[in-house]
């Protein structure tokens, strides 16, 4: 008997290392569930050494346009963007591991106003609280270069090491009307970080960040008698919060930045589980001079203003195995950034923002063949956003709950193609919305050659009013996605994606042209991997 019992113990142990040897890797072809976890460890590149996932190139072309007023009031009326994306991950025979992406995207944005900076605003705050604005929109062509590489590359049985470069540079020109804006963004970020394998089954990780940004904003008038104040509707002023204004020193200035963060991660791996936690913090110091062309950089005499915000982070996932053909997914993302911004020649704090973000989502993901068939998503989101201008006396605060769920399921509709379909729904739940703005009063008896006044007033009417509406409305999104996936060649798998969206807000809104706004999107892919 006790031979017997020796026996089955080694047949069960051999079926178990068989299993290991056998598990299946997959790639994000065609599915959301590997898809979010390979964009969300990009936290931690460490972490794609721990993922089944095999090698896998991605290629495509893309398209996206959305329009609509349902949206902040410093965001185009309508924008699209195409272009072209790739990424990767590699591990060969030595256990070194790379990864990278590429995206080239053209874009365009209609009737854009009251931003002349680098960024849009996103949960209604500003890259930086301090740009130039103007009344008039204007239409906007821009260009963007993102590239992204890196190493993990094994030092000895116990240690990895970690090497990464980032690069963004873009141009964007509003070149169809006075004023006419040109703006220019460089970017380059260094990672470099250590993983220790403390037992077979846990490691923890180390990762540095360290990067620096410049850049540069030029305005000019063709018809020098628009650059005057009392055209206020296209003459330039200083945003420098949420409602202060002051005129600029020059039509052009640049922005010099400089970034550096830690990040420290823990995974827990064994033949069914897999736990990544990383917690991260990230400063950044964002100085804003007075003119385009400084000489000393260090010279206070130049600075506009200084603006830091500083940012902690917690990312986690649980993913289990199932079966060798289902994956279960926990997975959590979390942030909370405060800022300050002081003016230099106030010698004080003259803005503060603060948001807080977590997302959490159950996904299930059922294959076959290495192919996602079945692709389901639970979550629930939060959303905290403030904003406080001292000079001006107004505060924004607002809160979201966000329930989501999205669904995809392959069907064969030949033996070299297949149909996707998805569908994806949020809701936004308004839990809690303030508004204060006791400057108000102002407005109602100003002159009629108070051009300053009038263009205070206009930011009040065009983006404060409606924007306090947006975010204090609850609203509903969903939106459909029709994937087909061609198996014609081989060792190529591709997927074309046409899609569409929509979204609009459960209650009628006073401070918008249509009372009921909305915000559509289509989109369309065209991937291979390969």
């Amino acid at each position: 008997m006790k031979r017997y019992r020796f026996l089955r113990i080694c047949i069960v142990m051999c079926c178990v290392n068989l299993g290991t040897l056998s598990a299946q890797e997959f790639t994000p072809a065609g599915n959301t569930f590997f898809s979010d976890i390979l964009t969300a460890e990009k936290v931690n590149p460490f972490n794609y050494l721990y993922l089944p996932v095999k090698n896998y190139t991605e290629t495509g072309l893309f398209y996206t346009a959305e329009g609509g007023d349902f949206k902040d009031a410093r965001i185009p009326s309508q924008m699209q963007d195409f272009g072209l994306q790739t990424q990767g991950i590699f591990k060969n025979e030595s256990g070194i591991l790379f990864y990278g992406d590429l995206s080239i995207t053209k874009s365009y944005y209609k009737n854009l106003k009251w931003n002349l900076s680098y960024q849009l605003p996103e949960n209604g705050l500003m890259e930086d609280p301090h740009y130039f604005g103007v009344a008039r929109p204007g239409n906007w062509s821009n260009q963007d270069y993102d590239i992204n590489g890196g190493i993990v590359f094994p030092i000895n049985n116990k240690w990895h090491a970690l090497a990464e470069v980032n690069y963004h540079l873009f141009n964007k020109y509003r070149n169809d009307r006075d004023p006419r804006d040109q703006i220019t963004f460089n970017e380059l970020v260094f990672n470099a970080g250590l993983n220790y394998q403390i037992t077979p089954s846990q490691y923890l990780s180390l990762k540095a960040i360290y990067g620096a940004t410049d850049v540069s904003n030029k305005t000019n008038y063709t018809n020098s008698g628009n650059d005057s104040p009392k055209n206020y509707r296209q003459y330039i002023k200083w945003i420098t919060g949420y409602g202060s204004f002051s005129n600029p020193f020059w039509t052009s200035t640049m922005r010099n930045y400089h970034q550096a963060g830690i990040t420290l991660g823990y995974t827990l791996e064994n033949e069914i589980y897999t736990i990544n936690i990383d917690v991260g913090y990230l400063q950044k110091k964002q100085d804003t001079y007075k003119k385009n062309n400084v000489v000393n950089k260090h010279k206070e005499e130049e600075f506009f203003a200084e603006y830091e915000p500083k940012t902690y982070s917690l990312d986690a996932l649980l993913l289990k195995k199932q079966t060798e053909n289902s994956h279960l997914k926990l997975q959590f993302s979390g942030l909370h950034t405060k800022a300050g911004n002081t003016l230099t020649n106030k010698g004080g704090q003259s803005y503060s923002a603060s948001v807080t973000k977590a997302n959490l989502i159950f996904g299930y993901l059922k294959t076959k063949q290495e192919k996602s068939r079945t692709d389901l998503g639970l979550g629930l989101g939060f959303t905290n956003s403030k904003q406080k201008d001292v000079l001006e006396q107004s505060r924004l605060e607002f809160s979201f709950l966000q329930p989501k769920i999205y669904a995809m399921k392959r069907y064969k509709i030949s033996p070299n193609l297949d149909f996707l379909p998805k569908i994806s729904g949020q809701v936004n739940i308004s839990l809690n919305h303030q508004f204060n703005y006791p400057n108000a009063s102002y407005f109602d008896s100003i002159e009629d050659k108070d051009f300053f006044g009038l263009t205070q007033k206009l930011f009040y009417e065009e983006v404060t009013l409606p924007n306090s509406e947006l975010f204090s409305a609850s609203n509903w999104q969903t939106s459909i996605d029709l994937g087909f996936n061609f198996n014609s060649f081989k060792n190529l798998d591709t997927y074309f994606t046409i899609g569409g969206g929509y979204q609009e807000s459960f209650n009628n809104l006073q401070y918008f042209d249509n009372i009921t706004p909305n915000r559509w999107t289509v989109s369309a892919s065209l991937k291979v991997y390969y």
